[in-house]
């Protein structure tokens, strides 16, 4: 089973996410400061496992030795999944809270994902934005925030050219329980 499947697939069912973090399917947490991006990320980083990949958090995966990325300051994505056997970086994922008026927040995560497949000397197999939302949200804005993924942008004076790695977008809204908020769903929005 392919990556994207086996993520889709715990998705549909949670199982994972049931079993080792039920707050997030049953109890509820918090929507104060970023409690709710500190559990998703951990959440990620454990789903990693049993699907055969080391999850690691806030991973730079910049080369040493390349100055032209370095100038561009510390991008880290939120998670990088690792192929166990080759140390190799496979995909990378961000995570973000999806407000009207802050889409520059999300334009610069797809942009960190651009600039980790480059970092990553062209390893990655798959990008993987996740926005998050009490509510829906179109994917026509969706879309349009995520332009830059396809073309080239300029970022602290570096030309930062498209990548050919497939972008997935994923919505993942939260519904209120008695002890804050749970995953509603976490569907997919688009993809290559």
């Amino acid at each position: 089973m392919s990556l994207m499947d086996a993520l889709q697939e715990e998705w549909r069912t949670r199982a994972i996410m049931q079993q080792q973090f039920p707050m997030l399917t049953t109890s509820g947490i918090s929507d104060s400061d970023v409690t709710i991006h500190s559990h998703f990320l951990s959440y990620l980083a454990a789903l990693s496992q049993p699907l055969g990949y080391s999850g690691v958090v806030e991973c730079p995966l910049i080369s040493l030795g390349d100055k032209t990325w370095a100038q561009l300051g510390d991008v880290r994505p939120d998670m990088v999944w690792f192929d166990k056997g080759r140390n190799l970086p496979v995909a990378a994922f961000e995570f973000e809270r999806f407000e009207t008026q802050r889409e520059a927040k999300l334009r610069e995560k797809v942009e960190n994902l651009v600039i980790a497949y480059w970092q990553s000397q062209q390893r990655l197999t798959a990008a993987v934005l996740i926005y998050w939302a009490r509510s829906g949200v179109s994917s026509k804005m969706i879309r349009e925030t995520t332009f830059g993924y396809r073309t080239d942008f300029v970022r602290s004076g570096v030309r930062v050219t498209a990548v050919s790695c497939p972008l997935y977008i994923f919505k993942c809204t939260w519904r209120s329980v008695a002890g804050g908020l749970v995953v509603s769903d976490i569907l997919l929005v688009q993809s290559p």
